[in-house]
């Protein structure tokens, strides 16, 4: 008996195939990149992270920039073709690795010591001002008191354990929830004292140049238009409770995770101080560094010193996420960092570009003006 067979059309999904892909059943890595996720990838980043390649606080899964960057990073730590692409050599070298790069102590270099030193610094702990990739005394004294202050063993070693805790203590604090916004709409034909407060703090920061008068026309509309367009609100030209509260400076706009803030600031330090820069592709000047990590966080803020510190709020002394402020040339704030916590900010100087600095050097303490929350 003779049967009509076809073969079955099998339709592979996207999803199928990169499941395929991504879990080879012979141990080895295929090729991972950018895009891509699995729970493969999440134990490569476990695997980076051990070595000091993988900074970003958790292990996602997700291949994203910051695990294509440690990837390089070992890459060239270890002389492979640096990609940024997990192929089955660089899988085999970060196996191969993983008990020598387990643990760091004195004599060690690298990469892996550069990694170490830089997340020491960003904590407080690391002083010496180069990043040198020797792991000497001053590394171990660095580590020591690290272990002292998280109650881990005291062996001046960077093993397993404590490069997980400095890790997680990268950001341990968090800023301070803000007040309910106050209800507030002022318009044309508004008066009263709230109209007056809004045209002095529009003349203090040149929007409005008109008599104060407590009586809401068109030209303080305009000056609200103008300053709203500035702060990237929507510009119609009422001061709503949003309008008001940025005008004064009392409401962050959206709550920052200062986790992936202090994470993107470490990713660019070394970048060049460049006037007007604001791209990691060019390089940064102070308010342009602060604006991109900001805007990353999805929050706008106003592209001048000055006019960063007049929509901000004042805080008595910095939590982790504010922004610390400086006078180094005329009246007034003129440069601006982000603080990291143990009394350190990271900032675009002009003659370091990205870097980190302490409040308590000599320079930067006598010309502090204060920290504000956003």
């Amino acid at each position: 008996m003779i049967v009509n067979w076809k073969p079955r059309q099998i339709v592979l999904t996207s999803a199928f195939v990169s499941a395929l892909f991504l879990m080879p059943d012979d141990g080895k890595a295929a090729e991972w990149k950018v895009g891509m996720s699995s729970p493969q990838i999440k134990e490569l980043q476990q695997l980076l992270k051990e070595k000091g390649f993988f900074t970003y606080p958790t292990a996602t899964g997700y291949f994203g920039t910051i695990t294509e960057q440690a990837v390089k990073a070992f890459q060239a730590s270890v002389r492979l073709p640096v990609t940024g692409i997990v192929d089955d050599a660089t899988y085999a070298k970060l196996k191969e690795t993983a008990a020598s790069t387990a643990e760091m102590k004195i004599g060690s270099r690298g990469n892996n010591v550069k990694v170490l030193q830089q997340n020491l610094k960003l904590l407080g702990y690391f002083t010496y001002p180069e990043i040198t990739g020797y792991y000497g005394t001053m590394t171990a004294d660095a580590v020591r008191k690290f272990q002292k202050q998280y109650r881990l063993p005291v062996t001046g070693k960077a093993d397993r354990a404590t490069l997980e805790k400095i890790n997680e203590a990268i950001v341990s604090s968090k800023p301070q929830p803000s007040a309910p916004k106050a209800g507030i709409n002022l318009t044309i034909g508004s008066t009263g004292s709230k109209v007056k407060e809004v045209q002095t703090k529009l003349k203090q920061l040149g929007y409005f140049t008109s008599q104060i008068t407590g009586y809401y026309g068109t030209i303080t509309a305009n000056a609200v238009k103008n300053f709203q367009r500035d702060v990237n609100l929507k510009a119609t030209g009422v001061v709503d409770a949003e309008t008001y509260e940025r005008l004064m400076g009392k409401a962050p706009q959206r709550k920052l995770d200062v986790t992936e803030l202090v994470a993107d600031a470490a990713e660019l330090l070394g970048k060049p101080y460049v006037w007007g820069g604001q791209t990691p592709q060019i390089g940064f000047d102070c308010s342009g560094f602060i604006v991109y990590l900001f805007q990353k966080q999805g929050i706008s803020l106003p592209r001048t010193v000055a006019a960063i510190w007049s929509v901000g709020t004042p805080v008595s002394s910095p939590s982790v996420g504010d922004i610390v402020f400086f006078e180094t040339g005329k009246s007034g704030p003129s440069h601006a960092g982000i603080y990291i916590g143990n009394r350190q900010f990271v900032h675009s100087g002009s003659s370091t570009g990205v870097t980190i600095s302490s409040l308590d050097n000599s320079y930067w303490k006598a010309r502090y003006l204060g920290a504000k929350r956003y």
